[in-house]
């Protein structure tokens, strides 16, 4: 068999150097672009994590806040009952010193001034009894404001724990690409270098003639 001639070992030889390079070059690639999907990953991991500190602070002092309005919604309730049980105590109370005043005034010979400070008793118990019961019934308003805002407050700790959660999967997705992507660059590098690999044993065969 006639050995090549000039002008194909020039090529041969240049297509196994061709051959060499696009092995050494596609590796050289496979290494650098293996190295910023690993920073984008970490960059994006980090951002996230950052994202998710953030949310979490936040369902903290929430969730504080919830159990604060729990603490007022309970006492602000409590103290409207025992207001109206009070107020009704006094009232009563007013009730009976102003029926013994009446009582009393019926006596013959009974000095005005007795029964008139049994009426001003009276009138001042029954006023305080009413002060109570506004009191009572502004304390009830309090308490149905709290109750709606504690909804609203436990709603918010929903969301908050829900977006916690979806950054979670986030991140969970984030690994899932990347790994995905770093399956591709290496099967993808393993098949250039067989190709280089395989034009640089074809012109090598070449050269030997």
């Amino acid at each position: 068999m006639a050995k090549p001639g000039m002008l194909d070992r020039i090529i041969a030889y240049t297509g196994i150097l061709a051959g060499v390079f696009g092995i050494a070059f596609t590796i050289y690639m496979f290494l650098v672009l293996g190295d910023a999907v690993d920073a984008i990953r970490a960059s994006s991991i980090s951002q996230v994590d950052s994202v998710i500190g953030i949310m979490q602070d936040a369902h903290g002092i929430v969730a504080a806040t919830a159990g604060s309005m729990d603490s007022l919604t309970a006492f602000a309730k409590n103290s409207s009952g025992t207001l109206n049980q009070s107020a009704d105590s006094l009232s009563s109370m007013g009730s009976a010193v102003a029926f013994l005043a009446v009582s009393l005034s019926q006596v013959p010979y009974m000095p005005e001034e007795a029964t008139g400070t049994l009426a001003s008793a009276a009138e001042g118990l029954s006023g305080t009894a009413m002060d109570m019961k506004d009191t009572a019934a502004s304390m009830s308003n309090v308490t149905d404001s709290a109750l709606a805002t504690a909804s609203g407050v436990a709603a918010m700790e929903e969301d908050i724990a829900e977006s916690i959660a979806s950054l979670d999967e986030t991140k969970r997705q984030i690994d899932g690409i990347h790994g995905t992507v770093r399956l591709g660059l290496l099967l993808g590098s393993m098949l250039a270098v067989l190709m280089f690999a395989l034009n640089a044993l074809n012109f090598y065969r070449q050269l030997r003639g």
